[in-house]
Formats: structure tokens, sequence, C-alpha cells
């Protein structure tokens, strides 16, 4: 799974949800909303416009049907704010129709990404890091070649073998080049710019790189990049006949949110359904959804929180989370998907897929009931047999749904670019939050970034070179402005982001009075218009002002000079080599580090009898630093949350640590040149679970031992938090709690580093039932001046012993 996925459980029992439904700010029933919504409803639908979020559910798919065709003159439109509309439009006019790319990474040998960070955040993650992964195991004898061209350094750009920072309008060039030299197809787009004569060596390379891989070779464009460049990766794929391979297409469903703008500026349109999502917060800014929403008569919103959106309708509806929810979907490929809840619904909501029912007039809205209907039918016996086989499976087999669609080589399709002259804007989802709507989950809130690992907020990513350039640091405050729009917001150096390029990840600022998201950075959608949703030109200023950023990387350091030092060690740190010096030499990493000749003073554990000898490990070559595993600990164990300013004085809860650690190349003058990133090593960093650990020697409590299995493990309540263990732990993974952060809520309603005044109040701190149902009942929730670490989850090894000891009895 990814961190969202690991992270929902707090969404479920986020003490924020909404608990009940509205009209106009008072409380009212679902039973009040059917019986209005029954009169109140024009006849056919006229007038009215559906606003919802793309769904890959067959089940929501037939009750959009039954709703048009109870209201055939009622408006349909998808949107998101990180819809892939350029690539839908490049297909189109490649294939004719709405196609959808699968890429299989497995089979692939050589690929090439032009800006996509394919194994980033987001709906493909999963299965696009499983096929990556499995294409990267060196015992293949060899493993698949990775090349990206990007703007800013993503986690897919610190995985690859070969990457080049270059702005948008170079890649865009970089792409016309490859279709040229592979497809023959000859393709100017405006605004791209003259390849340099490094990124021109770049590219010969790559395309012989790929000539070679044939059908196995895979190109792949991000979402940012004009409809142009996804045609031409088209004929590319094609050419290399990939198709097939590498590379297979699945149909999608489609008017669009500029549309339904123009239809309610016009208004044609009196009334609008809005269906998960919250376009008042993440609409294009030129279209003032919000103030065109609240001006209608008729609005409907359902959703998880009353946020933004709900905010300027008349009725809002409580939505059921996932988690409770009878649903259905699409897997990649095509592969139908059943999901059933893990628990009743805690406030009543609905889903979708209800709300809709409703709507049609169906006689039967549960939604166990219609998901079940659509995928087996409705005879019982279906029911009895074919249902519980899906629902027992998760899936159903054999019903994936992939094509290889014609290609139009007529299709001339130009378009144009930004990012020629002056300094360009990329606006990129967030790896914490995507696109906002996890803004108030502190597990993801708090998870370091991959590449910044910065926490709490957003930033303006940019160069050594531009910083410098800028006359900024980190945290210093940028004025960034589109237009007649402006923000100002912290900048951030980054090693490997192209020059002049501002990265600006969307999601945060949001007004949604959440107890966590509320303060948590800087909005930038006003920035994001209908034309330029993915870049724009812009002006860029420093202010003078700064603003503190909580970022993990160098905490619990013991250099003098750091980043230096973590340079110097680097080697040492993160041994690697190439797959040809692996194959001659698998035990390299044996002889690359340091070995110590000193005997150590304590007899040697020898653990005599003990059954089981427990260990984990972590596979460098496949790890892209995700941080799944970090938001599943957090998860697993009921690790808190403790806010930004604990965080700014290194007080982090996290057991697991990624560490990332950039390799620069040489200045010249015995140092390391910032700006010329060489490669990225990331490593995840948890206890070790020393034979002779360090931190048991000097606890003078033995609140900290070895077990029977030879496992280093604490003893909460033995614990007096002298600290000793965690000066004395050579990996630095050991934590402290210095408040009860349990008690410690709001997080950020004060200001910086303040504690809240009921923290020390008992009757207001405790009774906090819906988020005590989140905890996990196995693991003991530790309070104020306890240590805690990495335990190997010591509660599933004994789940797993009591099993196994009972099932001998």
């Amino acid at each position: 799974t990814d961190a969202f996925t690991q992270a929902a459980i707090l969404d479920l029992y986020d003490p924020d949800r909404s608990r009940k439904v509205t009209y106009d700010g008072t409380d009212s029933s679902l039973s009040a909303f059917k019986e209005w919504i029954g009169a109140y409803l024009p006849q056919n639908g006229a007038g009215v416009a559906i606003l919802a979020e793309p769904s890959s559910s067959p089940t929501f798919e037939r009750m959009q049907r039954a709703f048009k065709k109870k209201n055939p003159e009622a408006m349909w439109v998808e949107y998101a704010p990180l819809m892939n509309s350029n690539q839908r439009s490049g297909l189109d006019d490649a294939f004719g129709g709405n196609w959808m790319p699968v890429h299989d990474f497995s089979k692939a040998t050589v690929v090439v990404s032009l800006d996509d960070n394919f194994l980033g955040a987001g709906p493909l993650q999963v299965v696009n890091t499983r096929g990556w992964a499995s294409g990267r195991k060196v015992n293949h004898g060899s493993i698949s070649r990775v090349w990206i061209a990007e703007p800013g350094l993503s986690v897919t750009g610190a995985n690859a073998d070969e990457r080049s920072p270059m702005n948008p309008a170079a890649i865009a060039a970089i792409a016309t080049y490859i279709a040229k030299e592979i497809a023959h197809v000859d393709m100017a787009i405006d605004g791209t710019v003259s390849l340099t004569t490094e990124h021109q060596t770049w590219a010969d390379k790559l395309v012989a790189d790929l000539q070679k891989a044939g059908k196995h070779g895979l190109v792949l464009a991000g979402a940012s990049q004009p409809a142009s460049v996804h045609y031409l990766v088209a004929r590319i794929n094609e050419r290399l006949g990939a198709v097939g391979t590498t590379v297979s297409y699945r149909t999608v469903n489609s008017h669009t949110i500029a549309e339904l703008s123009k239809a309610m500026q016009n208004n044609t349109i009196q009334g609008v359904i809005v269906l998960g999502g919250n376009p008042a917060f993440d609409a294009p800014a030129d279209f003032k959804l919000a103030d065109a929403i609240k001006a209608l008569p008729l609005s409907i919103h359902l959703s998880h929180n009353e946020d933004e959106t709900s905010a300027v309708c008349k009725w809002h509806i409580n939505a059921a989370h996932w988690l409770e929810s009878w649903t259905d979907g699409l897997a990649a490929d095509g592969t139908v998907c059943v999901g059933q809840p893990l628990i009743q619904p805690l406030f009543d909501g609905i889903t979708s897929i209800e709300l809709l029912a409703i709507l049609a007039g169906e006689e039967i809205t549960d939604g166990q009931t219609l998901v079940r209907a659509t995928l087996v039918g409705k005879s019982a016996d279906s029911w009895n047999s074919t249902w519980r086989t899906a629902v027992h499976d998760g899936v159903i087999a054999n019903s994936a749904m992939l094509e290889k669609p014609p290609v139009n080589r007529n299709a001339k399709k130009g378009g144009s670019v930004v990012g020629g002259n002056g300094y360009t804007a990329c606006f990129i989802p967030s790896d914490s939050v995507w696109d906002g709507r996890h803004a108030n989950n502190g597990w993801l809130q708090e998870l370091p970034d991959s590449i910044t690992k910065l926490t709490w907020d957003n930033a303006a990513l940019v160069s050594p070179k531009t910083a410098e350039d800028l006359g900024v640091k980190q945290g210093d405050m940028l004025n960034v402005s589109v237009g007649n729009e402006s923000v100002t917001i912290a900048a951030l150096p980054v090693p490997g982001t192209a020059d002049d390029v501002i990265l600006l990840p969307l999601g945060y600022g949001r007004a949604f009075a959440g107890r966590v998201c509320t303060g948590a950075g800087v909005n930038i959608y006003p920035l994001r218009t209908s034309s330029n949703t993915w870049a724009a030109p812009v002006k860029v200023s420093a202010t003078g002002d700064s603003y503190p950023l909580a970022t993990t990387q160098m905490h619990f350091g013991v250099d003098t000079t750091p980043g230096k030092g973590a340079q110097d060690r680097l080697p040492l740190l993160f041994r690697e080599a190439t797959v040809d010096h692996y194959n001659a030499n698998p035990d390299f990493a044996k002889h690359v580090g340091h070995s110590s000749h000193s005997l150590s003073i304590f007899e040697e554990q020898q653990f005599v009898g003990a059954k089981y000898k427990w260990g984990m490990t972590f596979d460098l070559s496949t790890c892209t630093g995700c941080n799944a595993c970090v938001a599943a600990c957090h998860a697993e164990n009921n690790i808190p949350i403790v806010g930004k300013d604990q965080v700014l004085m290194g007080r982090e809860m996290h057991w697991i640590r990624i560490d990332r650690y950039f390799a620069f190349g040489s200045d010249g003058h015995g140092g390391y040149d910032s700006s010329n990133l060489a490669s990225v090593a990331i490593q995840p960093m948890t206890c070790m679970h020393c034979e002779n650990a360090p931190c048991e020697e000097v606890c003078p409590v033995a609140a900290t031992v070895h077990d029977t299995d030879g496992l280093n493990v604490m003893i909460y309540n033995r614990c007096v938090g002298t600290r000793y263990c965690s000066n004395n732990c050579p990996f630095k993974v050991r934590r402290f709690n210095y408040f009860d952060y349990f008690r410690r809520d709001p997080l950020r309603a004060t200001g910086l580093l303040q504690v809240q005044p009921d923290y020390y109040v008992k009757a207001q701190s405790g009774g906090k039932t819906l988020r005590a149902m989140q905890f996990n009942p196995d693991v003991t929730v530790r309070m104020r001046g306890v240590m805690e670490k990495c335990t190997y989850c010591t509660q599933r090894i004994q789940r797993v012993k009591i099993a196994t000891k009972n099932a001998w009895v």
C-alpha cells in the first residue's frame, strides 16, 4: 500500500469529520433532505449540474446512467484538481476517444520519464512501484534502466539511473527530438527551447538506449506536459513496438468544469450537486467557483468534512468514509475490485453511490445491494455464490479490460508549453496532503517529505543557484506572483532542481477550520488558472522576512559540519555498485565498510535455548523512500504526532527514519558543489536490535533489555526518562515523550513553542472517545517521560506465538 492508505484510519476517526446533515448551517436529517429534493429537483433535471470526482466504480457508472435517464437535461461534470486532462486530450488525438495508458514496468528494460513521477504519490503509485521493483532485482543478472527529465527532484528522479533537471520547455523539446529520431514524427510545439549541448548529448544516449530496448522500452509523460507531448509519447511507444508489452490502454468515461463555470455565469445552471471533492478550494482561480455556487438557489455537497465547499452550499450531507462503505472499482488494468466496510458508518454517512441512487429515484439505496446488483445481478443464486466469492477474493477474476487501439498517424497536434524565459512556476501535488484532501491528517502532515524532509508546511522549492540569484536561503520569504495574484511563501533550496524553476506544492493553506490543517502552509491555488493548471511564468522577489521550516534530515546528527560530514561518509553509509560489479563480486558490501578491531568489554550474549532469531531487512535496490512503512508503523504502534513546534526542536516520534543523502560533484577545491547533484541515496533506519546494545548498558533501571529471543525491548513502566539510552544509541532511533502528546490537543491553535493551557487540566484533556477508537489495543499508549523505539512489532510476534502454541494444545 501507500502512505495515504496507511493513514486513512486516522481520517476515519478524525474528530473534525462531519457528523450530520445540515441545511443553511442548521442541523437537519437525511430523511428531511430526501423529502426536500423530491419536491425541489426540476423535472428532467433542467438547469441542474452534477459535479463529481472521477470514479472507476461500475456501480457509480450505473447510478450515473440511472440519474441521466431520469434527468436527461442535467449536466454531468467530472473534476479533480490533479486530473490528467492533458493526457486524455493527447490520447484522444492519437487514438480517438477517451483512453488511459496502463504501464507494465515489470516488462520494461528501459524506462524514459518526461516529468512523470510514476514512483511518487498518486493513485498508481503502488502498482507502478511493484512493477518497477520487479525489474530491479539484482538476481536477474541485469536490471531495468530509468531515464528522467524533470524540473524538480522527485521520488522517481531520486531512484533514476540517468537524470537531467530541466524546465518544462526543455522537456517538451526532448520529447519532440525523441519522436523525430524514433517515430519519425516532426512536430513543432510553441515555447520549446533549443537543447543545450549537455541536454543534446543526454538525449542522444537516451535514444540509443530506447532503440536497443525495442518493445521492452517504455516512454511516459507527466500530467504537467501539454497534450502534444502525450500524443508524441503514444507515437514513440507504438513505433518501439511497446504497445501490448510495456503499455496497453483502456477506455475511461466524459462536460468539463470550464463548461460548468461558463454555464453558471450565463445563468443556465440554477443548481449544482457536488459529489465529493472540494472545488471551492481547488478549482482554477479564474472560475471563481465558490462565489458562483454560493449564488445558486440549489447547492448540495456530499463530503467527509464541512469544508470550504460545504460553507458555500445550502445542503451539506456527511459522507461515509471508504473504510465504512460498500464499494467497487477498477484496478489499473481494469480488473473489477470489491470493497467491503470494516465498521458500521459511525455517523450514518452515505456514499456518492447511495446519494446518486436517491437522486435517481431508485427504490433500493443501500450500498451493499447496489454494488451486489451491479457485479453479480439480482438472482438469488448469484447473490449466494458469485457474490460471496467476489467479496472473499476482493476481485472478480479475469475481468481486466486492456486494448491496443490503432494510432492516428495523421494527427498533428502542436500546442504550446511554458518555461522558455524568466522564472517558471510548476504546480506539483504534495506527497503529504496530495491536492489538499489529506490536509487534516496529522500523520501525513508530520510525515517528512521523501526529498525535502519538510513537515507541516509547503515551500517554494528552488535550485541552490536560483536561491543565490534571489539572495535567499532556507526559510527566507519569497513573493511569487502570476498576473494580479500573488502569494508569499518560504524558500527551500533543493539540489537537483532546474535553475529558474519554482516548484509550488499544492494542497496547503486550507480555510477549513480543522484542528490539524489550520495554519499549515500556504494556499497556492489562487495562482492556478484554467490556462496554466500545471505551469506559469511568474515574477519572484525576496521580501526580507523569514519563516521557520521544520525539516528533519539533519536531526540527531553528531557532526560539527553535518553536510560535509555526510558527504565524506557517504560511501560507508550507502554501499552501492554497478550490476556488472555486483555479478562479479556479490559480497562487495562486506568489504566496503570499516571494520572495528576493538574487542567488546562486555561478554557476548549467546541466547542459548532461543527458539527464534528475528530480523528485518530493507532492499535498498528497490526502496524508493515512499514513506509507506513510516505511516504503517505510526498506525500500528500508536505513535503520537507532536506538532510543528516540537519537530523544530528535533522531537518527532517516528520509529522508522528514512534518511536521504545527496551525493555532490567536486567543486575543484577539495569541497562539494551543491549545484551539481550526482546521485541520491535513500536509506531507511530503525532500531538495529544490537546484540550488545549500548542503550542497555547505561539504563539505570533496566527499562530496555534483551528478551529470550534476542530482541531489544522496552519495559515502559520501568522507564524514568533519564534519556541515557538515547544518548548512547549510535543509530539515534530512540524517541522520548517530552509531553503527553495524545492529550496535547489542538496542536496549532497557539503560537509557536507554546503548550495548550488545558494540557494541565485532566478533566478537559480526557474523553477523546473517537480518537481513542483509532488506537491499536495490542500496543501500550505511552505517557510523558517514557522512552520508546522500534520493537519489531513484538505484539504481532506474540500473537503468532500464542496462535501456534494453541494449535498444538
